[in-house]
């Protein structure tokens, strides 16, 4: 998603520079279709595991080596971004409770700071993340309408807009063509809640076989629609 959303800016004409975190095998600089991409160190390599085989959340619940990578993760995050935002004209955060990293550079430079939410502030833990952060944000981008809804319960602010997080259809333009004993297999893989947009799976599913085109739908979760499903 990040990836598609760098490269659209890039191709309407704006400069876009990526500041992640690293991983093991993967160069900390580097320039991918135009775009550069700065990886922070913040650990040996062996142990830049955050977030490298599931959610950045998840590993720090199950992993104490995880809970003590995070703060120096964030702080080399932090440090990696004062180094390039000073020729950025706008800081755009991917993911609400990394504004903290951004935090600091929006502060020293003064530049205004876009948060873009995919999270929806149904736990304790997410209301209180909102509260603190959302009002550092000059504006919000939320993934979808109810996320804006829901989430404008816990602080309502003043400018937000709804941006799809849709795909590059040049990406899976060839599918038809690799399709195995005539049937496209598609897969999704989600927790099986109402706002993860399984139903629109489901209904673009059935929209292929009236173009000609055989397809089985495969969905994997677990969660209150399971029976449903």
């Amino acid at each position: 998603m990040v990836r598609n959303a760098a490269r659209q800016l890039s191709e309407a004409g704006h400069q876009i520079r990526v500041v992640t975190i690293a991983y093991p095998g993967v160069p900390s600089h580097e320039v991918c279709e135009g775009i550069e991409v700065i990886r922070a160190r913040y650990a040996p390599e062996r142990l830049q595991i955050l977030g490298s085989e599931g959610g950045l959340i998840d590993d720090i619940r199950r992993s104490m080596v995880c809970k003590l990578l995070l703060m120096p993760m964030l702080m080399s995050l932090t440090f990696h971004i004062l180094l390039h935002a000073r020729w950025a004209d706008l800081l755009l955060v991917q993911w609400i409770p990394t504004a903290v990293v951004a935090l600091p550079s929006k502060w020293l430079f003064s530049k205004p700071l876009v948060l873009h939410s995919r999270t929806y502030a149904d736990t304790r833990f997410w209301r209180l993340v909102y509260r603190i952060l959302l009002p550092k944000a000059d504006g919000v981008i939320y993934n979808s309408g109810d996320n804006q809804k829901q989430t404008q319960l816990v602080f309502r602010h003043p400018k937000t807009t709804v941006i799809g997080s849709g795909i590059n259809l040049t990406q899976v333009e060839n599918v038809v063509q690799r399709q195995s004993e005539g049937v496209v297999k598609i897969i999704a893989v989600a927790r099986l809640v109402e706002f993860k947009g399984l139903e629109y799976s489901i209904r673009a599913s059935a929209l292929l076989k009236p173009r000609g085109i055989n397809a089985k739908l495969t969905i994997i979760g677990d969660g209150p629609l399971r029976k449903a499903l």
